[in-house]
């Protein structure tokens, strides 16, 4: 397609179209039993295996010749006429038996070539093939490979190889019809498509005056409510998509907020629960302190650290799991047991950020000899890990908080009593070097991508055909967003998003087609939309990409995501 103004066309027609019809193929490359070779050769009546309708009445048989056409009966009625040497006629069409005539022409199939038939179930379908074939009389002996396949709903495609044509003397006839002395509706220009309202549908083709123009192409024949066929003639290139680029880029797996006089956030609960999209939403709430706190531990002291405590569950975080944590006087657990750095005292964003996986409930530096328990209870479903009146170091500022740990994901930090001033409190996993600053204070928030980008990609089975529905998935969505908005253009780009406050993230193609909006689902969203039927489109591309819209406290100030970029390469077949 050589412009964009039928594109545009389309995208209008996206929204005035109905529902798809069956998906079909334009070439099927198994070609199944070998019925034989021959010259003017009508091979012995074969079962289809289903009912296919051609215009009022249905056909359960095929009488195939090797002359590029195949009667239809059932059980042998209406009677097949003869092999139909030598050349292809509209009168023969429209008075004889009813007829699908591929390429009804003076052919001679020998070996290495034959005609084979193949029933196939998925979808139901017989598929004939002229291999390899010759035309009597070419002195090129150019062979070439011509195919039909019959639907069960009725469809019809025709197949040519790029070598197709007609070299010798005679008229070539493709089409179809019911027969039975019909009116003849006069040829059809089948390159370039239409719509009839008749059963009745060819093109004849010479060496001269009216030159064979489908190799290399297929011949979709699909019924239509007039009681005719719409037509349309497409090089045969698979509908496909591909993806490419990347919208915004995974964030690391980490959040924190830094104090230094004084922590806004005492007397309150902290919930982190998994966004589906590696982070976390972050909300407030008061009242989750459990005071069944459990054990103590013996010895706690200044710099302690008690290590490989089993949580009775596996606790997922991060796109990893631990089930045993280690705990820190401190006021910090490392997560991965066994690679614990050290009782680390010194509270930074550094250290948080380049050590091993840690959550920082309260870090600051505490002196359990000044007094205080430290605690740890596995729970059914839930693990505490209590600091309870414990003294800031060279003070007597006591402190009480907590964490709880759920199999969801889900971790509480609970802040009731805070005398110390300064602290870290957040996670970071995977020393990810960077990760998102918080206002604790500030909920409810979230804490954006981490680890994996929202992605966007086809459904198993689904391609951009003409006259269909295109089925994609957008992964990785955060709990949260509101819209996804599903962009479309004619030509790729990079334009980097920063100016509108989503920095690493990128636009991917120019958004100047049309776009769709549809209700986000954390984790996936399905997304769909209709190809109109129009021919032309057959072989035209759009770039198209995902946007999560409205997320809470997103990854970036604008609330955005994008995701990956997706190729359709819209086709018929």
């Amino acid at each position: 397609m050589s412009s964009f103004s039928a594109l545009r066309a389309a995208a209008l027609a996206v929204a005035l179209t109905g529902l798809a019809s069956a998906q079909i193929t334009c070439f099927e490359p198994n070609f199944g039993t070998s019925l034989g070779t021959g010259d003017d050769t009508l091979f012995p009546i074969q079962s289809l295996g289903f009912a296919f309708p051609l215009g009022a009445s249905t056909y359960t048989d095929i009488h195939v010749s090797t002359n590029g056409f195949a009667y239809l009966s059932n059980a042998g009625v209406p009677a097949p006429g003869g092999s139909g040497c030598c050349t292809g006629s509209a009168s023969g069409l429209v008075g004889g038996t009813p007829r699908v005539a591929t390429l009804w022409h003076d052919l001679n199939v020998t070996s290495p070539g034959a005609v084979y038939l193949n029933l196939l179930s998925s979808p139901t379908r017989a598929v004939i093939t002229w291999d390899q074939t010759l035309e009597f009389g070419d002195g090129t002996n150019t062979r070439f490979t011509a195919q039909a396949q019959l639907y069960q709903t009725g469809e019809v495609v025709f197949y040519y190889s790029a070598n197709s044509a007609v070299r010798t003397s005679g008229d070539c006839l493709v089409g179809l019809s019911p027969g039975g002395a019909v009116a003849d509706p006069g040829a059809t220009n089948l390159s370039a498509g239409g719509s009839t309202t008749v059963p009745t549908v060819y093109e004849i083709f010479n060496n001269s005056t009216a030159l064979f123009d489908l190799a290399n192409n297929g011949v979709v024949f699909a019924p239509n409510a007039g009681g005719g066929y719409d037509i349309f003639a497409a090089p045969c290139i698979p509908a496909s998509s591909s993806p490419y680029g990347a919208g915004c880029s995974a964030g690391p797996c980490a959040a924190y907020e830094q104090f230094t006089a004084g922590i806004d956030v005492a007397s309150t609960d902290l919930v982190f629960t998994p966004n589906g999209n590696g982070g976390y939403v972050v909300t407030s709430a008061t009242g989750s302190y459990d005071t069944n706190t459990g054990t103590a531990f013996v010895g706690a002291g200044d710099d302690d650290l008690f290590v490989n405590n089993a949580l009775g569950f596996s606790f997922p975080y991060c796109g990893t799991s631990t089930s045993a944590i280690d705990v820190c006087t401190n006021g910090f657990v490392w997560l991965q047991t066994g690679s614990s750095v050290s009782a680390d005292f010194s509270e930074s964003t550094a250290e948080l950020l380049t050590l091993q996986d840690r959550i920082a409930v309260n870090w600051d530096d505490f002196n359990f000899t000044g007094g205080g328990t430290l605690s740890f209870n596995a729970l059914p479903g839930k693990a505490l890990v209590t600091w309870d009146g414990v003294p800031e170091f060279s003070t007597t500022n006591l402190n009480t908080f907590q964490l709880q740990l759920f199999p969801s994901g889900v971790f509480i930090i609970s802040l009731p009593t805070l005398a110390n001033l300064d602290a870290v409190i957040g996670y970071a996993a995977g020393a990810p070097g960077t990760g998102y600053v918080a206002d604790l204070s500030a909920t409810p928030f979230n804490t954006g991508a981490a680890g994996v980008a929202i992605g966007l990609a086809a459904q198993f089975g689904s391609r951009p055909l003409i006259n269909a529905n295109f089925n994609a998935d957008v992964t990785n969505v955060p709990a949260g967003s509101s819209v996804i908005a599903w962009l479309f253009g004619f030509a790729q780009q990079s334009l980097d998003l920063s100016f509108i406050g989503a920095p690493s993230c990128f636009l991917l193609n120019t958004n100047d087609a049309f776009w769709f909006g549809y209700p986000a689902t954390a984790g996936v969203t399905p997304v769909s939309f209709f190809v109109p039927n129009i021919p032309a489109l057959s072989g035209a591309q759009l770039q198209s990409q995902a946007v999560t819209v409205g997320a809470p406290g997103s990854v970036n100030a604008a609330g955005l995501l994008l995701s990956n970029g997706l190729t359709l390469t819209f086709s018929a077949f």
